[in-house]
């Protein structure tokens, strides 16, 4: 319902006539006043203030009618998920010792004939808080054979991803290696690696012989200085 006017009285306030005026939808009411130095006011001047303000009114009212009303859902919304975007990057870069000291670190282990071994290497937040670098590694083989190969990757070994990520290889920076049947190989880049402090440097040994072989792998580790 659109608002109406009615013009409840006066009142005097010094040397100014104040004119009470209400409006009204029907169900609200609202009290409004104009002040006039004229001892008769002006018509025209005082249609068009309660013009004004019925149409202020009006607009409130649309304004109003057009809000949804109802329960509001407070609800904050589900975190997003993880994105690719979000796991770490092993991202290659040109190696400079001036910036970092040589840290190398090992494993070793006996892979079972005919089977594979598993070697995992942590990166110590604890002792690394800024991750270490590898350019490389020496792989020492004794009692292989020939067509053994290893698999080295970077892994999430201890579960610290989310999901779905939890668990998952960030990079594999060497696919597939044929290794001496008894001796040491050197890999070796020009570029380094930061590896993530949390994260696991992998080695997997592969057997095709018919006896137990001895494995070490030396890591060419950086750290920042």
């Amino acid at each position: 319902m659109a608002w109406t006017h009615n013009i409840t009285g006066t009142e005097n306030s010094g040397d100014r006539i104040r004119i009470l005026v209400d409006y009204t939808d029907g169900t609200n009411t609202v009290h409004d006043s104009f002040y006039t130095n004229s001892a008769s006011a002006n018509l025209d001047w005082l249609k068009a203030q309660i013009a004004q303000k019925q149409g202020e009114l009006d607009a409130l009212a649309s304004f109003a009618g057009s809000i949804p009303t109802g329960a509001i859902d407070l609800t904050p919304p589900a975190p997003p998920a993880p994105t690719a975007a979000e796991l770490p990057v092993i991202i290659p870069a040109p190696f400079s010792q001036s910036s970092f000291v040589f840290d190398g670190d090992g494993v070793a282990g006996t892979c079972t004939a005919g089977q594979t071994l598993t070697l995992d290497f942590l990166i110590d937040g604890g002792v690394h808080p800024d991750g270490q670098k590898i350019n490389g590694g020496m792989i020492i083989v004794k009692g292989g054979a020939h067509g053994d190969y290893i698999v080295c990757s970077v892994v999430d070994a201890g579960n610290t991803l989310p999901a779905p990520y939890t668990g998952a290889t960030l990079d594999v920076w060497v696919n597939k290696w044929y290794v001496p049947e008894n001796d040491s190989l050197t890999l070796q880049t020009p570029y380094a690696g930061l590896i993530p402090p949390g994260f696991y440097l992998r080695i997997v040994y592969h057997s095709t012989g018919g006896t137990d072989v001895k494995v070490a792998m030396n890591y060419l580790l950086h750290s920042p200085l």
